[in-house]
């Protein structure tokens, strides 16, 4: 069977994605002159959209590669968070999962554009950790099917939903189901992710967590032991931007795959296109190797789109 062929199996993958949910705003204009009373650009509006981001955005990616997707988080009593729930509702995603909360706002970011270039970003947002009680019905709402899954994705942006008792009970509970976890890593405390079959770290993450700078391949290994020492996951995949991506697992030498994307324009989102697609093909039976080959060239699409966007399974099967 081709990597065609297989992409073409992707509608028979379920994937929960459990996250930090985010509400991605753009005012979109045009800036051509300087304001007279401060020297800051003035921008003429022309539109505005709001689109799903964070885990959200991952839960948009798995639907465009074809997969069912359930999507577990929480969202604030305002009017941000019923706008993100519709977003998700009407692409197709089920969000009887998602959590509302009265003492926390709808995470937002507002990026104000202008020639495709992102001028200034507003973020609203309250990091504080979920308490006890908040998070256990988190965790006790992902955990209510979990017998259904293929996968389940951990997309971590520090907004303080993923505790690590939370992720522990996450963890523990997708190891009874045999039901592997791909994660999105944030901060520099990976312990907290142990129980993990996938990690997805960038190389800056990467660099920053280890403390060696990533100038050889000899140092990317070394780092890469590094933080699988810590995690213990069965794979770990560096992504490297223009360097493609370095897939590490035992027994093998590491796997280094070189970049598909064509022109840059928006690296937003492109971990989140990256860890969508690898999910849902080793969701459908994928080895690791040809689901890193979809997954790199999905992100490799994404970044050349403006925002968010998300990569359909026909873009992937033209560029295979």
């Amino acid at each position: 069977m081709t990597l065609q062929d297989a992409v073409s199996q992707l509608t028979s993958g379920h994937i929960m994605v459990v996250g930090d949910m985010i509400l991605d705003h753009y005012i979109v204009g045009n800036a051509d002159r300087i304001s007279p009373e401060a020297p800051v650009p003035v921008v003429l509006l022309q539109n505005e959209k709001s689109i799903p981001g964070g885990a959200a955005n991952v839960a948009r990616n798995i639907l465009s590669a074809g997969a069912k997707v359930d999507c577990c988080g929480v969202v604030g009593d305002d009017d941000k968070g019923l706008e993100l729930i519709a977003c998700l509702s009407k692409d197709g995603v089920d969000c009887s999962t998602i959590i509302t909360l009265s003492n926390r706002p709808t995470t937002t970011k507002t990026r104000i554009m202008s020639q495709n270039q992102q001028m200034l970003r507003l973020d609203r947002e309250k990091t504080t950790p979920l308490d006890d009680e908040q998070s256990q019905l988190l965790l006790d709402t992902c955990l209510k099917s979990i017998e259904k899954y293929n996968a389940i994705i951990v997309s971590d942006y520090g907004k303080g939903t993923l505790s690590k008792k939370f992720l522990t009970g996450l963890f523990d509970a997708a190891k009874k189901y045999n039901c592997s976890v791909f994660v999105d890593p944030k901060g520099r405390d990976y312990s907290r992710y142990a129980g993990a079959t996938v990690l997805t770290p960038n190389a800056k993450e990467v660099s920053e967590v280890s403390g060696i700078q990533l100038d050889t391949d000899a140092d990317l290994e070394q780092a890469a032991s590094y933080i699988r020492n810590i995690v213990a996951s069965r794979y770990l995949i560096i992504t490297r931007g223009a360097a493609g991506l370095a897939l590490f697992r035992d027994g093998h030498r590491p796997l280094l795959i070189p970049t598909y994307a064509r022109e840059v324009f928006d690296v937003t989102g492109a971990g989140d296109t990256f860890i969508s697609w690898l999910a849902s093909c080793m969701a459908v039976g994928f080895t690791i190797e040809d689901a890193c080959v979809v997954a790199n060239a999905a992100a490799g699409v994404a970044v050349g789109k403006i925002g968010c966007a998300t990569v359909t399974r026909d873009e992937i099967l033209q560029l295979l």
